[in-house]
């Protein structure tokens, strides 16, 4: 299934544990119980060096802010970049 900005997804680990970094795993267990919408088509990041796509993603979900750079103490949603080859991306039905 083709997804596109806007679109709200459910995002998982791939199977293969190995192959998920502790990053990956961790952003979506603490950010996507509600799922995330896409804010950028997969794309090669000016970040990533292998030349990896990666997708930019929103969570659904707020949770209070432990960041500095953020508004500490207040609610707000994540938003980051997640790897491609790390991720399973399905539809979500709650949205």
């Amino acid at each position: 299934m083709e997804f596109q900005i806007g679109d709200h997804i459910n995002i998982f680990p791939i199977q293969d544990r190995k192959k998920v970094s502790q990053r990956t795993r961790n952003k979506i267990h603490e950010h996507g119980s509600s799922g995330f919408i896409i804010l950028q088509e997969p794309t090669v990041p000016s970040f990533c060096t292998r030349g990896a796509k990666w997708i930019r993603v929103r969570s659904l979900e707020e949770n209070v802010s432990l960041s500095r750079w953020g508004r500490p103490g207040e609610k707000e949603s994540w938003s980051g970049w997640l790897p491609m080859a790390e991720i399973r991306m399905q539809e979500n039905e709650y949205t």
